[in-house]
């Protein structure tokens, strides 16, 4: 690496300164068999041994701690690039605090100066770490030390400034780069389209490789499949399917992985004719090409599509794996066809192919959507006994299967028994079971679990609340709600549209419409929350219960003033009242109130 130029220095002065503002050795495993007494026969022979070790790399970070130590302990001590190896074998390791230490420990004993190199090995530990700010500072040391910034160690700290999400500065230092005459390599370039791709700024990655190609800078096939599939991901599949068809045309031919992007944006869209189109012309489709096919075709409810696609691949010599046969699993489940779904898990078996807990996971979810908890929990035990460890996703489905088929004891022992085997319930967990002992009439262990819920400095958000808010209206208990939603605001939350309506709704249930009222007031002057058509129906039909129709009739006229209608249930109570007199003097008529069509319900003047 040649010196550092002026304008280089001034790249890190304007730039990064502103974004920063022992013989045991002989007794270890990896080299016993390595005859070490033959090895220190001479220098050149060490040196060579040094070279073989950090090229197969080490058994363990320890290993390459004592080799370290037994070479600063020679004399005269091995040249520089030896240690350097070293400590690149460690970080290729991904040990990177430790390579960060055997070069802190080679400054403090003055062992040797540090080269450009080993800095360079440093710089790359720091951005692994996440922090790329002590990266730049050793940058100062580089360029300090008279060196010049090769397009590597630019490409790392721009790896590093995106790992960091600061895209902006890693695309200004690419820019820079540019500006100090440096020529980016695809790596530089691949790197920073996807970190622009991740960030969904897919035009300014688009832009970039227009400008690498105009600046004959070739463009490879894995920058090809970043754009290809983040365009796809942000719903632009035309435009990427022109990208592709480009490519096609042109003497960059697709591989395999922009295949399976444009595939899976096609599927995504509902555009099949055009994605089996595609899928037709792949020379060599993989496991991953025909698993997105499986999938979207499940999701599509075409199961025996799909398990036919599964047959295919297996006559074309492509291996179904777990993913695959999840996907089918899945499909199976999503229509109730659990028999065939458990069917699918045995022939994963007998085909050596392991199902994992996500396996098992949906089978479970099928079973407990059907309130068959007792297969459910066949397929619990299935699990364990092959020796898969539940996860948190595992009991969460159970709880939730036993919450539904009326079981919210057996719910609680779920809980206890995840907790006891070391999984922690997240907020998921929590709010499905307190939702299922209110809806099964636990109210008194229901609010004890929300205590344990507080107790256990779980982020409690606005759906928990409404959960809680929900069960104590229907218990009656309105006092206790009204006091949870008051308290709202000092637990950082501001309530949301449907806690709004649930407590209009369970203040008119309990007789209190003036209350209701009020809070439906309190609703529109919040500047933060405004009532949708679920508000307006629940305050009609509120009114109308409480023998209010004349009031009931003015907010009807209010509701489709503001673009939202009557849904099936508000226009059965006000069918029900229409020889109300209060409502034969109304100027309103109700219009389209036939049984076939009471899901679209509109009133008119």
């Amino acid at each position: 690496m040649a010196k550092s130029t002026a304008s280089q220095k001034s790249l890190y002065s304007n730039h990064f300164v502103r974004y920063t503002s022992s013989r045991a050795f002989f007794n270890s495993p990896a080299i016993n068999d390595n005859k070490p007494s033959s090895v220190l026969k001479s220098r050149a022979r060490f040196n060579k041994f040094v070279r073989n070790q950090c090229r197969i790399g080490f058994k363990s970070v320890d290993d390459a701690n004592i080799l370290f130590h037994e070479m600063i302990q020679m004399q005269p001590v091995p040249s520089l690039s030896y240690f350097t190896q070293v400590v690149a074998a460690i970080a290729r390791m991904k040990h990177y605090e430790a390579a960060i230490s055997v070069i802190e420990e080679m400054e403090f004993l003055e062992i040797l100066d540090p080269d450009v190199h080993i800095l360079s090995v440093l710089i790359n530990c720091y951005c692994h770490l996440n922090r790329v700010d002590l990266g730049f500072s050793v940058l100062g040391r580089v360029l300090k030390l008279g060196y010049e910034v090769d397009v590597a160690l630019f490409t790392t700290l721009i790896k590093g400034l995106i790992g960091d999400n600061q895209m902006g500065l890693a695309v200004e230092l690419f820019k820079n780069m540019l500006e100090q005459g440096i020529h980016p390599n695809s790596i530089t370039c691949g790197t920073i389209i996807n970190g622009l791709c991740k960030m969904g700024n897919t035009n300014a990655a688009i832009q970039l490789v227009k400008k690498m190609k105009n600046g004959r800078m070739e463009v490879g096939d894995v920058v090809y499949s970043m754009i290809i599939d983040s365009l796809c991901k942000d719903g632009m599949v035309t435009e990427a399917f022109r990208l592709f068809e480009k490519l096609i045309l042109g003497t960059s031919k697709p591989n395999v992985g922009m295949y399976n992007s444009m595939i899976r944006g096609l599927c995504n869209t509902n555009r099949w004719k055009e994605g089996m189109e595609v899928f037709e012309k792949i020379p060599n489709p993989d496991v991953q090409t025909y698993t997105i096919l499986v999938d979207s075709l499940c999701k599509e409810g075409e199961v025996e599509k799909a398990a036919k696609m599964v047959e295919l691949m297996i006559q074309k010599a492509v291996k179904p794996d777990v993913v695959t046969y999840s996907a089918l699993v899945d499909g199976y489940c999503l229509q109730g066809r659990l028999h065939e779904a458990e069917k699918v898990v045995d022939s994963m078996i007998s085909n050596e192919c392991n199902p994992n807990a996500h396996t098992y996971n949906i089978l479970i979810n099928g079973y407990c959507k059907k309130k068959r908890t007792d297969d459910a929990l066949k397929v619990f035990d299935k699990m364990s006994q092959r020796g898969l460890i539940a996860n948190t996703i595992t009991y969460t489905t159970l709880i939730h299967g036993y919450c539904l088929s009326r079981q919210p004891s057996v719910a609680l022992h779920f809980l206890k028994k995840m907790q006891s085997c070391g999984q922690h319930p997240d907020i998921v967990t929590y709010s499905i079971l307190l939702d299922g002992l209110f809806k099964n009439n636990y109210h008194k262990k229901a609010m004890n679990l929300f205590q344990e819920m507080k107790e256990s400095k779980l982020d409690l958000d606005v759906v928990v609340y409404g959960i809680l808010i929900n069960g104590l209206c229907k218990a009656r208990e309105l006092e206790s709600a009204k006091n949870v939603f008051h308290g709202l605001e000092s637990n950082g939350i501001n309530p949301n549209t449907r806690i709004f309506n649930i407590l209009i709704d369970g203040l008119f249930k309990g007789g209190l419409e003036d209350e209701a009222i009020m809070l439906f007031q309190e609703m529109v002057e919040s500047g933060y929350c405004s009532p949708d058509g679920c508000t307006y129906n629940i305050v009609i039909q509120g009114l109308v219960c409480n023998n209010n129709g004349k009031r009931a009739i003015e907010f009807v006229d209010e509701m489709v003033g503001k673009g939202f209608s009557a849904d099936a249930s508000t226009a059965e109570i006000l069918l029900g009242v229409s020889t109300d007199r209060n409502l034969d003097q109304s100027p309103f008529v109700l219009n389209s109130l036939s049984t076939s069509n009471t899901n679209n319900i509109t009133f008119h003047n």
